[in-house]
């Protein structure tokens, strides 16, 4: 195996945890990284990082009520018991719980994306886009209120004292602003969960796990290339 092959090549998945499609496509990562893991547990593993993209960036960072938010998103379709029917048939296929009922408040994501940047400097990153997921599509939690975030980062082992100081300062507000533009203008991300892989190839995160795996196949193989560069973006 050459050198370069030992390198670990990159993985940045693009989603929004009020996203109900994103939280498919994580199931549908997470079991393709899984088996690219067990196929490959020998070798260095590929560099995952969750990245910002805000599907409402201008809204307030208290939210928004969410009934009135459908109203506007959805003229005439609000109520419809059937607006997000088929991610809820998806969502079960894998085990996951909607209960769009419970969501009271249409939240701004930026601090919930500064908690997964937290968690990853402190090791939990996984664990922490769990819960946000979970906590607001299936518990219906608001994600703007600082508190529910305190809460959900203690409940996934971060400190307490430090996260609270990080929630309350303005730290990584202008790098979750940098990199949401960044994929809106730069790479042109226009729907999630989206994954950009080593900066070179694009591949919907909804994509079937066995799917994934064949793109994550793809940038193993392009990573171990003599003289490998980042020199152009596509969608696979």
């Amino acid at each position: 195996m050459t050198q370069q092959a030992e390198k670990s090549f990159k993985v940045e998945i693009y989603s929004d945890v009020v996203c109900p499609w994103c939280y498919v496509g994580k199931r549908n990562i997470q079991r393709a990284l899984e088996y690219y893991r067990q196929t490959y547990a020998k070798e260095i593993q590929p560099e995952v990082h969750w990245m910002p993209f805000r599907l409402h960036a201008s809204l307030p960072k208290e939210g928004v009520d969410r009934t009135t938010y459908l109203k506007k998103r959805y003229p005439g379709r609000a109520n419809d018991p059937d607006l997000f029917a088929d991610v809820v048939k998806a969502g079960r296929r894998l085990g996951l719980e909607y209960n769009f009922e419970r969501i009271e408040v249409q939240p701004n994501t930026t601090d919930a994306h500064r908690l997964m940047r937290f968690a990853e400097r402190n090791g939990v990153r996984e664990a922490a886009v769990e819960s946000l997921f979970r906590s607001y599509f299936t518990d219906g939690r608001n994600l703007s209120d600082s508190a529910v975030l305190l809460e959900i980062g203690t409940s996934v082992g971060l400190d307490a004292v430090e996260l609270e100081a990080y929630l309350s300062s303005e730290v990584d507000v202008e790098w979750v602003e940098q990199m949401d533009t960044r994929a809106k203008r730069g790479l042109g991300i226009t729907t999630v969960p989206f994954l950009v892989l080593n900066g070179r190839k694009g591949v919907s995160g909804v994509s079937p796990a066995d799917q994934l795996f064949q793109a994550l196949l793809w940038a193993r193989r392009d990573y171990a290339r003599p003289n490998w560069m980042p020199r152009f973006f596509k969608t696979l």
